[in-house]
């Protein structure tokens, strides 16, 4: 059986099902630095003094922590993602966070514990910064949903014949959509595809 006539969804986790900037935040003032107010993708923007590789760093070090755990649901997601898990949907999350060995079980681990056990049926953990396109590549031309909150990533999967969705952040309103459908929550995704 091909994956285009599967109940998948393919789906980044932080900014779709996780709510990791908020987290992120935190996690940095608990760590004595000063946030200024921006809307920009990149986190060396949002930090006074921090340099590119200190936010790269900073980001690794925070995804291989224990804060990982505790990261809650995106917006409405653990109600879109239970309307689709009923209607008999399984999801294959594709995530950016670094190389640490155990940053992967801890992502597994929180996301279990807030949508449950039988919902995630792979996960697949890259470097940050590398592509997404390898592992997107072994669904080309499947139509599968592909749920992303950083629209370059979403092109991707549109190029490859996914059906990408871009969850919409004050930090990717700058970004040409290229057609992709831009929505607000797990409510417009699931409506969309008719749940």
């Amino acid at each position: 059986m091909g994956y285009s006539s599967e109940k998948i969804i393919l789906s980044d986790v932080d900014g779709v099902l996780l709510n990791w900037e908020d987290q992120f935040h935190s996690w940095m003032k608990f760590r004595g630095h000063t946030r200024v107010h921006s809307n920009s993708y990149y986190y060396e923007h949002h930090y006074i003094g921090l340099s590119k590789d200190e936010a790269r760093r900073a980001i690794q070090e925070y995804n291989g922590s224990s804060w990982m755990l505790g990261l809650p649901p995106l917006r409405d997601a653990l109600a879109g993602v239970a309307r689709l898990v009923d209607a008999g949907y399984k999801f294959h999350c594709i995530t950016s966070m670094g190389d640490d060995p155990y940053s992967k079980e801890l992502r597994m681990m929180n996301l279990e514990r807030v949508f449950g056990n039988d919902v995630f049926d792979e996960l697949t953990v890259i470097g940050m910064g590398d592509s997404k396109e390898p592992i997107l590549s072994k669904y080309k031309d499947s139509g599968l949903v592909w749920i992303e909150d950083k629209a370059s990533n979403a092109r991707i999967g549109a190029k490859l014949g996914l059906d990408a969705i871009l969850m919409d952040h004050l930090y990717n309103q700058d970004s040409k959509d290229d057609g992709l459908l831009r929505v607000a929550n797990w409510a417009d995704i699931c409506n969309y595809m008719g749940v």
